[in-house]
């Protein structure tokens, strides 16, 4: 944290000159006086998602909805289309009166003569009418495919709701965007950020296929923050040429998928759901597969995040990573295992010997709480570990999975210091974390993660600021949330200020 006159010369930081009660930024000499405030080194958000941030904050939002109707309802009001099919995100069956799944037939009813799709809050679950089944070749006896679910009523007909790799039998049919779209969509997600006092992100499943159309984006547009990509590792054999040119410096990994979400019961368990007794979850890449992953990377010098919510997940990967790394194969610059959600505390070993990173998004742990204890039942003491990592010496990094999640850094670290706040048993509260270990999770390991610099407040370091109206490390815990955004520099611009 910094008071004072911070001098900026060609994105970078020039000089500090220490002054209580003040903080002056000087950029190629424009002078932004911004009164008693407090600098930090640069927020970053370690694992968001931008194109579907850009359409989160474009078409319906359903997460206050109550029931299914009331989900149609508001897409009525607000019909947001791309091609011909009607988008929506957000319902969560938890949150509704009736706690289930929907059923294709009320869609079917508002929306007979279009595809339509609605994401579920993990987006990890489709719900889609009729005419997208048809569309897409799925009917009463198309087979679930390995690790995704087509559920089905009780008499075998579709039910309209496709789980994890049951999606890509509709992804594949989305209309592609424009590079016009894709602009706008990264214009619009940016400044939505930039408020937060987020100075770079990790976009952490980029389609090969937007690769030209984001890297032309930043090669053209003022407004933006330090961006890193991690492409999708669905199909990436498939980009080849693109990957092994490698002319991208912001490309830096591959995104992978071992299980789905604890939601839509996806999350890959060692033993069976409290809530649902006869299932374990969903393993959506072999052992086999996963190995040949981590080869294609590291030969491509390409770093791996991997998804994992459940601790059968993690376990698979790390002995995997344990084997593979066992055999005299190469690593691959760094790896990461996305949520580290439910773990054993076996495996917490194994990310500190393996140099594996724990990516976490502490605000998960509100949204999650109740739900993960009916799926988890006693077994919720072993997730959300993030004392437990930390005490093992293992890198901790923390972002917010937007549009899946609130994108603010301040609610993350207040979900990890006020953790006893939210857990009104107290049964977890030891997992809490310390002011300044919350802000590094959120500043300092994140580059560390991807082998870049950390962001410092010092000369020669790159300017990627955030500044605050209060110093976090002198104020209660309780303040935290009162805390506001004043200015946010990235990469040595100014991409927002309250002033």
């Amino acid at each position: 944290m910094f008071q004072g006159k911070i001098e900026i010369e060609n994105g970078s930081i020039k000089g500090l000159v220490p002054k209580s009660s003040r903080l002056i930024i000087e950029i190629d000499n424009e002078i932004f006086d911004l009164g008693n405030s407090f600098a930090y080194p640069g927020f970053v958000d370690s694992h968001l998602h931008l194109l579907s941030g850009g359409e989160f904050l474009s078409m319906p939002e359903l997460s206050s909805a109550k029931s299914d109707i009331e989900c149609i309802e508001m897409v009525l009001k607000n019909k947001y289309k791309r091609g011909n099919w009607v988008f929506a995100r957000g319902w969560n069956q938890e949150n509704w009166f009736k706690k289930e799944f929907p059923d294709k037939e009320l869609l079917d009813k508002f929306f007979p003569d279009e595809p339509v799709c609605f994401f579920r809050a993990d987006g990890h679950c489709f719900w889609v009418n009729t005419f997208a089944l048809k569309m897409c070749r799925i009917d009463d006896y198309t087979v679930s495919p390995p690790g995704g679910e087509i559920l089905k009523n009780s008499n075998g007909s579709l039910k309209g709701i496709l789980i994890d790799n049951a999606t890509n039998l509709v992804k594949r049919h989305f209309p592609k965007y424009t590079k016009k779209e894709v602009w706008s969509l990264l214009s619009k997600c940016f400044s939505h950020l930039a408020q937060y006092g987020i100075t770079a992100v990790h976009e952490i499943e980029l389609d090969p296929l937007y690769l030209e159309d984001f890297c032309s984006y930043f090669s053209s547009s003022n407004l933006s923050l330090a961006t890193k990509f991690f492409l999708s590792g669905l199909n990436i054999e498939e980009f080849e040429e693109v990957i092994s040119k490698n002319e991208v410096k912001e490309l830096v990994g591959i995104k992978l998928y071992m299980d789905g979400a604890l939601g839509s019961y996806g999350a890959l368990l060692v033993e069976p759901y409290e809530d649902k007794q006869t299932h374990l979850g969903l393993q959506l890449l072999s052992e086999k597969e996963l190995a040949e992953k981590i080869k294609y990377a590291s030969e491509h010098n390409l770093g791996v995040a991997i998804h994992s919510i459940g601790d059968k997940s993690t376990n698979i990967i790390l002995n995997v990573y344990k084997n593979y790394l066992n055999e005299g194969n190469s690593s691959p610059p760094f790896f990461r295992i996305e949520h580290s959600q439910v773990v054993n505390f076996d495996d917490l070993e194994l990310y500190k010997e393996l140099n594996v990173v724990a990516s976490v998004q502490p605000i998960h742990f509100l949204s999650d709480y109740y739900m993960a204890r009916n799926r988890l039942g006693n077994r919720t003491i072993r997730a959300y570990l993030w004392k437990s990592f930390l005490g093992r010496g293992v890198t901790l990094i923390s972002g917010s999975d937007f549009p899946i999640e609130n994108p603010n850094p301040l609610r993350g670290i207040d979900a990890f210091v006020n953790r006893a706040k939210y857990d009104t048993n107290k049964y977890y509260s030891n997992e809490a974390l310390r002011i300044g270990e919350a802000i590094s999770s959120y500043n300092y390991y994140p580059c560390l993660s991807i082998n870049e610099s950390p962001h410092k407040l010092e000369p020669g370091c790159i300017a990627n600021i955030t500044v605050l109206d209060r110093d976090l490390f002198s104020i209660s815990p309780a303040e935290i949330l009162e805390t506001n955004v004043i200015a946010t520099v990235s990469l040595g611009k100014i991409v927002f200020s309250a002033i």
